[in-house]
């Protein structure tokens, strides 16, 4: 479903796509993926294949290999290749296979060992709001604490020079923290975040390693003061197949409001009294639009969808109809 809607990103007759691994970059149809900037060289260095690279690269990768101690791999009739299937398919009975518990396990564990996730805001396949979901429903035990926390702008206090497409002022990212438990949005930078910001991923990880935890502030840079719900009451809204007739259940958990009496008190006497009196009021000014109608002998005109309906030699009997509140 993603291929389809990135293929028509550009529309039908276009020639270009967004690309799936960062939203401010765009691709051409039909032909080899460029992203990410310098996988082709990789494939020269470690593989040996040859790419049409300006200037060329004038390596041996046999030397390469010697040098990372990889040289069974030139005995056994192999290169690397990017993103190559025979990796893949050796290991799709576990594609799929979720670590959440594993992540919840370590959570809680006794040592308290801070987990950072992050996420590039311009990534479209791995997108920081499906991610933001995922940990809103992680049954761990301090999820509803960590759902009603802050929000805090990052500054890295990276120098400026060494950011990409920096604008004076902005910060660096937005995270949400409790406890042991980080989610780090990075600005400017797609799938690949240490390739996009190299020195702000550079001082993420010793943030996270050195600052983080304890007394220490670490990636709370500027608190994002906005008023936040009151976990005491729920709000939720009313579910599509509920409305308009949302009315209250007391149900636990799956209540649409958190008690009968909640939705009765806040329907004072006042708000009963300006419905009743603005229903009475229609009706008084609907029955005297009608007699001065009649009283003129206006005839009536009945609108349809195309256009205005006049009415012939029986329009008596339309009015009488129409006016005796027979509308069929």
């Amino acid at each position: 479903m993603l291929d389809d809607i990135i293929d028509q990103s550009g529309g039908k007759s276009g020639h270009s796509k967004v690309s799936q691994y960062d939203t401010r970059l765009w691709e051409k149809k039909g032909v080899a993926r460029s992203f990410p900037l310098g996988h082709k060289d990789v494939e020269t260095y470690l593989g040996g294949k040859s790419h049409s690279q300006s200037p060329p690269i004038g390596v041996n990768y046999h030397d390469v290999l010697e040098a990372i101690h990889a040289t069974e791999s030139i005995e056994a009739n192999q290169k690397y290749l990017e993103c190559t299937d025979p990796p893949y398919v050796a290991l799709q009975h576990q594609d799929g296979l979720g670590v959440v518990d594993e992540l919840v396990r370590v959570l809680d564990h006794k040592s308290k060992p801070h987990m950072l996730l992050f996420n590039g805001i311009n990534d479209l396949i791995c997108n920081h709001v499906g991610n933001e979901q995922l940990l809103d429903v992680l049954p761990w035990s301090k999820t509803s604490q960590y759902i009603q926390q802050p929000r805090h702008a990052w500054e890295s206090g990276v120098d400026a020079s060494l950011k990409n497409n920096y604008t004076p002022g902005r910060p660096d990212g937005y995270i949400k923290q409790y406890e042991n438990l980080s989610y780090l949005k990075v600005i400017e930078s797609g799938h690949m975040v240490p390739m996009d910001q190299p020195a702000v991923s550079l001082r993420m990880m010793k943030t996270l390693v050195y600052e983080t935890g304890g007394q220490k502030s670490g990636f709370l840079s500027s608190l994002q003061d906005l008023e936040r719900a009151n976990t005491d009451e729920d709000a939720r809204m009313c579910k599509l197949d509920q409305c308009p007739d949302c009315l209250p259940s007391n149900t636990g958990d799956e209540s649409i409001f958190a008690s009968s009496d909640a939705v009765v008190s806040s329907i004072t006497l006042s708000n009963i009294g300006v419905l009743f009196a603005t229903f009475t009021m229609g009706i008084i000014v609907t029955i005297l639009c009608q007699r001065r109608q009649r009283l003129a002998g206006e005839k009536r005109v009945l609108a349809s969808i195309d256009e205005d309906l006049e009415l012939t030699d029986q329009d008596s009997i339309y009015r009488d109809t129409v006016e005796d509140g027979q509308y069929t």
